[in-house]
C-alpha cells in the first residue's frame, strides 16, 4: 500500500532481450522508489496496445508490433514534486543504461491502451481474450532461473508441436508472457499465456499435454506454482510429514469441502 501523491507517472523502459529485461527490472526494484514494477514481451504489449481494427490487417499488425522493444518494463512513481519525479527518472535511466534499456513512448490511441493495462483497468481483460481461450503457465522463481524456464518451455512446446501466433500470422518462439517481481527480488511471477482452439480436438489435445508436462517439469525445475491444483500436483515430491499438516489445515478452515472441492489435494 502506497499513498497517492501529487505526480502519479509511470515510466516506460524497453529492453533488447529477455536477460537484460531481468537486469534490468532487478535494478528497478533496489531502488526502493517504485511503486510497481513488472514487464511483459513484445507480442503481449502489441496485442494489447492495438485498436480493433489494424488486428484484422496482417501486414499492417506486423509494423505494429514491430514498433514496440522486444520487452517492456513500466516503473510506477509517486513523487512530492516534479522535482523528486525528474531525480528518479534520472535514477530509472542510469539503471537501465548498463543492459541497453531506454525509455520509449507511444503514439496517443496506442499509450492510452498502455496506461489502461498499467492503471489495472478492467477494459485490459477483454484484450486480453482477442486471441483464441488460454490458461496461463504460471512460474514463481528467482529473476536468475526464468532464462531456464523460458528454454524449457521452449524445449516442451517444440516436442509437442505446441505452434501459437500473432496476429500478423507470424509463428511465436516463445508464448505471451508478463513477468513481475515480487518479494525484493527473491522470486518473479512468470506468466505465460497458453493458447488453444476449444473447437479443435486436436489443440486441446496438444494443450492437455503441454500443461501436465510443463508443470511437472517446472517443478523438478524449482518453480512453485500458483493454482489450485499446485498441491495435488506437488504430493508425490513432497515431505508426508509436510503434506499431513497441510492436510490438517484444510479440513480446519474448509470442514465441508467448499473450497476448491477435489482440486487441492486427491483425498479432500
Amino acid at each position: 500500500m502506497y499513498p497517492l501523491r501529487d505526480i502519479e507517472e509511470r515510466v516506460q523502459v524497453g529492453f533488447g532481450d529477455f536477460e537484460s529485461c531481468l537486469n534490468g527490472m532487478r535494478e528497478f526494484v533496489r531502488l526502493g522508489i517504485c511503486k510497481q514494477v513488472y514487464g511483459l514481451n513484445r507480442p503481449q504489449a502489441a496485442m494489447i496496445a492495438a485498436d480493433s481494427e489494424i488486428i484484422k490487417k496482417p501486414e499492417e499488425y506486423e509494423r505494429f508490433e514491430n514498433s514496440f522493444p522486444e520487452f517492456l518494463v513500466v516503473c510506477k512513481l509517486s513523487c512530492y514534486n516534479q522535482k523528486q519525479l525528474d531525480v528518479y527518472k534520472e535514477l530509472i535511466e542510469q539503471a537501465a543504461r548498463p543492459y541497453g534499456g531506454k525509455f520509449v513512448t507511444f503514439e496517443p490511441y496506442t499509450q492510452s491502451a498502455l496506461n489502461e493495462l498499467w492503471e489495472g483497468s478492467s477494459m485490459v481483460a477483454i484484450r486480453y481474450l482477442r486471441h483464441n481461450p488460454h490458461l496461463m503457465a504460471f512460474a514463481m522463481l528467482p529473476p536468475s532461473k526464468l532464462p531456464g524456464l523460458r528454454e524449457l518451455t521452449k524445449r516442451i512446446m517444440k516436442d509437442l508441436g505446441y505452434k501459437l501466433y500473432t496476429f500478423s500470422g507470424k509463428e511465436l518462439e516463445y508464448p505471451r508472457c508478463w513477468i513481475s517481481p515480487w518479494e525484493r527480488n527473491e522470486s518473479y511471477l512468470y506468466e505465460q499465456e497458453m493458447e488453444f482452439d476449444p473447437s479443435d480436438p486436436q489443440s486441446v489435445e496438444t494443450f492437455r499435454k503441454f500443461m501436465d508436462v510443463y508443470y511437472r517439469e517446472s517443478f523438478k525445475y524449482g518453480s512453485s506454482q500458483i493454482s489450485a491444483a499446485f498441491l495435488r500436483r506437488a504430493e508425490p515430491l513432497m515431505w508426508p510429514g509436510y503434506m499431513k499438516i497441510i492436510r490438517g489445515l484444510k479440513q480446519l478452515l474448509d470442514p465441508n469441502g467448499i473450497m476448491s472441492p477435489r482440486q487441492m489435494l486427491k483425498d479432500i
